[in-house]
């Protein structure tokens, strides 16, 4: 009864290991899928280190919007039309603040002039 105990033990800790496994796994097959973690050209060692960590940190990013986004759809505060709206603001403003001569000018995307700073 006592080794049948462990072995239960046992098999229980190796489901929880699995699980955090394949959660890690799956973030790595995003990461390279969406992500272009498995085309990474750099040629030196901290180049490559500082690609990889930009990427995890724009899948960290792109997680974090989702669960707030959702979070605000849920709590019935905005519809999904309105967060649709708030997040084409919120890239449109991106767009026009990065210095690029084609946003300062206007946006092909959304036709519209950029803002003045």
């Amino acid at each position: 009864e006592e080794n049948a105990a462990e072995i239960k033990a046992e098999q229980k800790r190796r489901k929880q290991e699995a699980r955090i496994r394949s959660w890690i796994e799956g973030a790595f097959g995003r990461g390279k899928r969406g992500y272009g973690l498995d085309l990474i050209k750099t040629r030196t060692k901290p180049t490559s280190e500082t690609y990889v960590a930009a990427v995890f940190f724009a899948m960290n990013i792109v997680l974090a919007l989702k669960t707030y986004f959702f979070a605000l759809w849920r709590s019935g505060l905005v519809s999904w039309g309105r967060l649709y709206k708030a997040i084409g603001a919120i890239l449109r403003d991106l767009w026009h603040s990065t210095g690029i001569p084609e946003a300062q000018a206007g946006c092909t995307v959304c036709q519209a002039p950029a803002r003045a700073s």
